[in-house]
């Protein structure tokens, strides 16, 4: 966990969220968090650094800082994308930046009606995502 504070350290995070918190949203996703999300949540929340904005557990289920709004309200009502991972951010050119909990990948994803998806993996896990946008290079 203290490596994801250091990677987080000068962004505007929500706060940190509490594990039965947590264990509730799992629970209506239907899938428990992989661990280096679930330490990012009780951590720091969810927020923005560097452009980047990361959704979690935020009381306000309009906000886009709401995983559950992100992945269930909105996402999962789109028929071209995944319906089994957590949409956590989008990439501000049409793309969403998705958790996937049975494999704890990042992967991005487009949607091109008629043709379908455009998916690609950009991160073997959530700490190796937050490393490549927040770390030094």
């Amino acid at each position: 966990m203290n490596k994801i504070i250091q990677l987080c350290a000068g962004g505007t995070w929500k706060g940190k969220t509490p594990s039965s918190r947590i264990a509730a949203y799992e629970e209506v996703l239907g899938f428990r968090f992989p661990e280096d999300y679930r330490n990012f949540l009780e951590s720091m929340g969810s927020g923005h650094k560097n452009g980047i904005e990361i959704a979690g557990i935020d009381p306000n289920l309009s906000s886009d800082f709401n995983v559950v709004c992100r992945t269930v309200l909105q996402k999962r009502g789109y028929r071209y994308f995944p319906q089994d991972v957590i949409f956590f951010s989008d990439t501000g050119d049409g793309g969403q930046l998705y958790l996937n909990p049975k494999t704890g990948q990042v992967g991005e994803v487009f949607a091109a009606p008629p043709k379908g998806i455009t998916d690609r993996i950009v991160a073997g896990s959530f700490l190796e995502f937050l490393e490549k946008s927040f770390g030094e290079n």
